[in-house]
C-alpha cells in the first residue's frame, strides 16, 4: 500500500545518455520519480543518497558491469530489499544465470517494449512487497518469471517424465492442475510448421553441443500466434538424455521488431517498400534472373502535375492523393488480372514508393517482355478514373517508363536510368502514356544538359528569387524568425520549385555558384531590413551538403557578414542530417568555424535519416527542425508522436530548440505546445512570399 501513497522512485543505470532519456520519458508520464546514474559507481553513490524502490541496471558498462554493480548494491544496508532489474541484450542463459547469482531479481532483454516497461516495473514492486512479506523463495521465482514471461522446465527422456513452471504452463497454453502431461502434448500446441524443428533442436545436442535455443510459434486457443524463445539444455549422458531450459514469450518483441522493420523499410504513407528495400529486391531480382537466365521489367510510374495538385490544394490533399493512388496501383498490379492464359504471361509483382510521386513496379518471372506492357496499359487505363480528395473530384494521369533485363542492362543503376529515361520521355510525349527503353533516349540526356544550361544562366543572369516563409514562438505567438525559400520564376509566370532544379544542380556542382548566391542575397536583405529598423529576426537558408564540403563557407559567410555590417546571429543555416553521417569530420570543421562567427546552426528535416543524440552531440548545433512527415496524421499516429517527443526530449537534453515545420491545422499547433516545442511554421501562419511582400508584413507588425 505504501507504493501507492507516494510516487515510487527508480534508479535507472546506463552509460548510454539515450537510454537515460528514453528511461524518464517512459517512466515519469507513469508516475515515477527517476534518478540517473551513468556508471556502476554512480550508482552505488546514488543508491546511498536516495535509496530507490527499484533499480534498472544495464550490464554492459565499462570500469564496472552491472553485474558488479548488483553485488555491491546488496552488501549495501537496505540493498537486499530493493528489486533490480538488470536490462541486457545478453539472453543466454549464462548471462541469466550470473545476473540472479549477483543478485537480480528480474531482467529485461533488449530492444525494450517502453509501453510496456511501466507496467513491468509495477507488477515487479509490486511482487516485491509480498518478497517482503512471505520471504519465500519459491514464490519469488515464480513471480518473478511470470513478470518475465519467463518459464522453465525438465523433461526426463527415459520416464518421459515432464515437469515444469506455472509461467510454461500458461505460454504453452497447458492447464497447471491438468496431471500426466506428456512431451507430445506440448508438441501439439506447437505450430505444425515449425514442429519438425524443435524436434530437430532436441536431436542436434550432443556431449560437445549441449546448449540449443530456437524461435518457434505456438498455437492460442483463440487462433492467433505466441511468439517463443525455447533454450535447450542436455543433461548428463546424451544415452539417457534430461533436457532443461527455458521458455520465453518474446511476442512484444516481435511486434517490436516488424515496427522497426516496417519503419526502416516501407514507406509511412502508403505501406510500399521504400527506396532502400526496393534496391535490396531489385538487387535480388537480377541475381535470380542471372542464374535461370530470365527476364524482369522495371516500371518507373510518375504521377502527372503531382506537384500543381500539391502546391495548389495543399500537402494533405496531395497526400490523400498519393495513398489512393498506392492502393489504386496495388488493384491494377493484381496476377489473377493477367491469367497466362489470355497474356502468355506469368509473372510475381514487387511495388514501392521511391518518394514524392516517383513509384515502381517490378515484374519478375516473365515469360515474355510483353507483360510489362499489359501492365502499364492496365495502369493507365486505371489511373484515368477521378480521385476523391476532401470531397473533391481530382483527374490526374500518370507516365510510364519501362526498362528491361537483360536487353537494356545487367546492373541495378543501369536498369533504373534506363526506366527513369524512358518515364522522362513519356512525359516529354505528352503525358499519360508508357514507354519502352531504347538507346535512342539517350537524346533525353541533351534535354537535361539544356537544364543544367539553363539553371547556369539563371545563376549569371540573378534570374532566381527568394521567398520568405515566417516562423512564430509557439508560446507568445510572436514572429521569432524568417525561412529563405529558393524559386525560379519562368518566362510563362509559373514558378520552378527547389525540387525540379535543385538535383540537378547539385548533381552538376551548379549547386555551389546558386547556393552562394542565396548566401549572399539573404545576407543583403537581412542588411535592407536592419537598415529599416527590422532587428533581431533571424533568418535561415538551406545549405546543401555539396557547398559545406566542397565550398568555402567558412570563408564566404563571415566576409559577407562582415561587409553588410550584421551580426552573426540574424542569419541560421540549415543542414541535412546525412551530411553529418556521411562527412563527419568535414562538416564538423567547417560548423565550428561558421559557429564562431556568431550564426546558428540548424538540422533540418530531422527524424526522417538516422541520427542519433550521439551523432548530434558531436557536432555545435543549435536547432532541430522536425520533418514534415510526421505532420499529417498528428496528433492521431501513435508512432509518430512517440518519435516527436523522442525528438523534443533530445534536444531539450542537449540544449536545442525544437521548430516543427509544415503546420496547417490548430490540432497540430495545440500538440506541439502540449509537449513543448519551442517554434512553428506552415500554411497555418503563412505561406512562403516574395520579398517585398515579407517587407510589409514586418513593417506592419513593428508597428503593433
Amino acid at each position: 500500500m505504501e507504493l501507492q501513497k507516494r510516487q515510487p522512485r527508480v534508479l535507472a543505470v546506463d552509460d548510454d545518455l539515450t537510454s537515460l532519456v528514453l528511461f524518464q520519458e517512459s517512466l515519469q508520464p507513469a508516475g515515477f520519480i527517476v534518478d540517473e546514474a551513468d556508471s556502476g559507481k554512480s550508482a552505488i553513490s546514488r543508491f546511498k543518497k536516495h535509496r530507490p524502490d527499484i533499480v534498472l541496471m544495464d550490464v554492459v558498462m565499462p570500469v564496472m558491469s552491472g553485474y558488479q554493480a548488483c553485488e555491491a548494491i546488496r552488501k549495501l544496508p537496505g540493498g537486499l530489499d530493493v528489486p533490480i532489474v538488470m536490462v541486457t541484450g545478453l539472453d543466454d542463459l549464462e548471462s541469466i544465470q550470473n545476473a540472479y547469482e549477483a543478485g537480480a531479481t528480474d531482467f529485461i532483454t533488449k530492444p525494450l517494449n517502453w509501453p510496456i516497461l511501466k507496467h513491468r516495473l509495477f507488477y515487479i514492486l509490486r511482487a516485491n512487497n509480498a518478497i517482503l512479506a512471505l520471504r519465500k523463495n519459491e514464490q519469488l521465482l515464480s513471480l518473478a518469471q511470470r513478470i518475465a514471461q519467463l518459464g522453465s522446465w525438465e523433461w526426463h527422456v527415459g520416464s518421459n517424465e515432464l515437469s515444469y513452471s506455472e509461467e510454461s504452463a500458461r505460454i504453452f497454453c497447458i492447464d497447471p492442475n491438468k496431471a500426466g502431461v506428456s512431451f507430445r502434448d506440448v508438441m501439439r500446441a506447437i505450430h505444425p510448421e515449425d514442429r519438425r524443428l524443435v524436434y530437430q533442436a532436441f536431436t542436434c545436442l550432443s556431449e560437445d553441443e549441449r546448449n540449443f535455443a530456437i524461435e518457434h510459434r505456438i498455437n492460442m486457443p483463440d487462433h492467433s500466434l505466441r511468439y517463443v524463445n525455447l533454450r535447450i539444455e542436455l543433461v548428463g549422458d546424451v544415452h539417457d538424455p534430461h533436457f532443461t531450459g527455458t521458455v520465453q514469450d518474446i511476442t512484444a518483441s516481435k511486434k517490436t521488431e516488424e515496427q522497426i522493420r516496417q519503419l526502416a523499410y516501407y514507406d509511412p504513407l502508403t505501406g510500399l517498400p521504400n527506396r532502400r528495400l526496393f534496391r535490396t529486391q531489385l538487387e535480388r531480382a537480377i541475381d535470380s534472373a542471372e542464374r535461370e537466365s530470365g527476364h524482369l521489367a522495371l516500371l518507373f510510374i510518375d504521377i502527372d502535375k503531382f506537384k500543381q495538385i500539391n502546391d495548389t490544394l495543399g500537402h494533405d490533399a496531395g497526400d490523400q492523393l498519393l495513398t489512393q493512388f498506392s492502393e489504386r496501383l496495388k488493384q491494377s498490379t493484381r496476377k489473377a488480372d493477367y491469367p497466362s492464359r489470355d497474356s502468355g504471361d506469368s509473372f510475381n509483382v514487387e511495388m514501392s514508393r521511391l518518394g514524392g510521386d516517383e513509384f515502381t513496379v517490378m515484374l519478375t518471372n516473365l515469360d515474355s517482355p510483353h507483360a510489362a506492357g499489359h501492365v502499364a496499359q492496365r495502369l493507365l487505363e486505371n489511373m484515368r478514373e477521378a480521385f476523391t480528395i476532401s470531397g473533391a473530384e481530382i483527374f490526374s494521369s500518370v507516365s510510364i517508363g519501362i526498362s528491361l533485363y537483360p536487353g537494356d542492362g545487367k546492373e541495378i543503376d543501369t536498369l533504373i536510368k534506363c526506366a527513369d529515361i524512358a518515364m522522362y520521355h513519356a512525359k516529354a510525349s505528352g503525358r499519360n502514356i508508357y514507354h519502352l527503353y531504347d538507346d535512342k533516349m539517350n537524346n533525353s540526356v541533351e534535354a537535361r544538359l539544356k537544364t543544367e544550361n539553363k539553371i547556369l544562366e539563371a545563376i549569371n543572369n540573378k534570374a532566381f528569387e527568394i521567398y520568405y516563409q515566417p516562423r512564430f514562438n509557439i508560446a507568445t505567438g510572436k514572429l521569432s524568425g524568417l525561412e529563405a525559400l529558393l524559386r525560379w520564376p519562368q518566362a510563362d509566370g509559373s514558378i520552378t520549385m527547389p525540387n525540379e532544379f535543385i538535383p540537378i544542380a547539385e548533381e552538376n556542382k551548379l549547386i555551389i555558384p546558386l547556393g552562394n548566391w542565396v548566401v549572399r542575397s539573404v545576407i543583403q536583405q537581412i542588411k535592407t531590413w536592419q537598415a529599416m529598423g527590422i532587428n533581431d529576426i533571424p533568418v535561415a537558408v538551406n545549405v546543401s551538403g555539396y557547398q559545406l564540403i566542397q565550398a568555402d563557407l567558412a570563408q564566404l559567410i563571415p566576409e559577407e557578414i562582415g561587409r553588410a555590417g550584421i551580426p552573426g546571429k540574424s542569419l541560421e543555416l540549415e543542414i541535412t542530417e546525412s551530411i553529418l553521417i556521411e562527412e563527419p569530420d568535414k562538416a564538423s570543421k567547417t560548423l565550428d568555424l561558421l559557429r564562431n562567427t556568431g550564426v546558428r546552426i540548424s538540422v533540418d528535416n530531422f527524424g526522417s535519416g538516422y541520427s542519433s543524440m550521439t551523432t548530434l552531440r558531436n557536432f555545435p548545433l543549435d536547432i532541430l527542425k522536425i520533418d514534415r512527415s510526421f505532420i499529417p496524421q498528428l496528433p492521431n499516429n501513435s508512432r509518430d508522436i512517440v518519435m516527436i517527443k523522442t525528438i523534443i526530449a533530445m534536444a531539450r537534453n542537449l540544449e536545442m530548440e525544437v521548430i516543427a515545420k509544415g503546420v496547417e491545422t490548430e490540432a497540430q499547433l495545440a500538440f506541439y505546445r502540449e509537449h513543448h516545442c519551442q517554434h512553428a511554421l506552415g500554411f497555418l501562419f503563412s505561406p512562403a512570399v516574395p520579398a517585398e511582400n515579407m517587407t510589409k508584413k514586418l513593417l506592419e507588425a513593428a508597428q503593433e
